[in-house]
């Protein structure tokens, strides 16, 4: 099962009430696929990641990291795809990559 943080601010500001959006809809489609975890304002993981921006998606303990972005569906399976879990194998990858926010998908404002 992959592992999927979703960071926002609190309060959350426009782009991090649309990610948290996107978070719900993951857990709906995916949710015995991927442990989904939302995670508001200051908090140890934000730290632990490194992380300047919200929102921001952290997959699997920090291999790929979305900062500043609020990544839409394909985007996010992108992601998982690149992790190479069993559940969304393409190809296997066992190196630590973390895209742009330009990579990411949508910006916020």
């Amino acid at each position: 099962m992959a592992k999927v943080e979703f960071f926002t601010a609190e309060p959350p500001c426009a782009g991090c009430v649309e990610l948290l959006r996107t978070a719900g809809d993951v857990a709906e489609k995916y949710g015995e696929r991927i442990q989904v975890i939302k995670l508001m304002g200051p908090c140890e993981e934000f730290n632990k990641y490194g992380l300047t921006l919200v929102p921001a998606v952290v997959f699997e303990e920090g291999r790929i990291m979305l900062m500043g972005a609020c990544p839409d569906m394909d985007t996010i399976i992108a992601s998982l795809k690149e992790l190479g879990s069993n559940e969304w194998r393409q190809r296997s990858r066992s190196s630590h990559r973390s895209l742009p926010a330009q990579e990411a998908g949508l910006f916020c404002a």
